[in-house]
């Protein structure tokens, strides 16, 4: 089950990364920590967490959504919390 997560989640990122390597301002390193925070996410699931606890620590705005959904869980809504870094700003991975 575990590796099934981890390659539908690989695929969600990749996809969604492909997507936005056609936008103007694309960052090509970004594909390299989105996969980085899906290991973590699949090590927090081994670790007992739930899965969709799991994605949003690590993701936020649409990449979150996009794993919620390959993941078959509901999408956040604008009224649950998103991850933040130190200033208060809403960070794309949780560091």
């Amino acid at each position: 089950m575990i590796a099934q997560l981890r390659q539908t989640m690989t695929r969600a990122v990749t996809n969604f990364d492909r997507r936005a390597s056609r936008r103007r301002g694309y960052n090509i390193y970004a594909l390299a920590q989105y996969l980085d925070a899906v290991d973590r996410v699949v090590e927090a699931i081994e670790g007992g967490a739930e899965p969709r606890a799991a994605v949003t620590e690590a993701f936020n705005d649409r990449l979150q959504d996009a794993l919620l959904r390959a993941l078959d869980q509901p999408v956040t809504s604008r009224e649950e919390p998103t991850v933040t870094n130190a200033a208060g700003l809403a960070d794309p991975l949780f560091v």
